[in-house]
């Protein structure tokens, strides 16, 4: 099982995430960030488009610091 962890889901960690989301050969992502609100609303929209495609493999996790 290949599983990919992305931290920051900012401008470029966004990008990112929906590109290898819609990839063949991970079995799972997990996508971190501080921000929480913006941390879901990018991987719900990630998910959403590569759901569309038959991938359902993210989940996303806060994190702590600062």
């Amino acid at each position: 099982m290949k599983t990919l962890i992305l931290f920051g889901l900012g401008d470029l960690g966004g990008w990112v995430l929906e590109f290898i989301v819609r990839r063949h050969g991970l079995n799972r992502i997990i996508a971190c960030d501080l921000m929480e609100d913006w941390g879901r609303l990018k991987v719900d929209g990630a998910a959403t488009g590569a759901g569309q495609k038959g991938y359902n493999k993210i989940r996303f996790f806060r994190l702590f610091g600062g």
